[in-house]
């Protein structure tokens, strides 16, 4: 079973959406950039605040601006921030 695979059985897909946690759900909807490569987990910067964070997706590049949009255990869940249309 490679990561991915173990990330998507442990994680279920409305774990994403639910905020939650004993965080404060203030957290919800910061922007961010990573400052590591997110093999699934690793490190992003919120405003100077260094947050372990998780993404479902799989890889994301060092560098990436994401978005939190849940809590699931001791991660904040976050996903890409898409370009906006012109």
């Amino acid at each position: 079973m490679n990561l991915f695979s173990w990330i998507r059985a442990f994680f279920p897909r409305d774990a994403a959406i639910l905020p939650g946690g004993t965080h404060p759900d203030h957290m919800i909807g910061r922007t961010g950039i990573t400052t590591t490569p997110l093999n699934a987990g690793g490190i992003a910067d919120f405003d100077g605040e260094c947050l372990d964070v998780i993404c479902r997706q799989g890889y994301v590049a060092r560098h990436t601006p994401v978005r939190i949009v849940g809590r699931y255990m001791s991660w904040w869940v976050v996903l890409p921030v898409r370009p906006q249309a012109a």
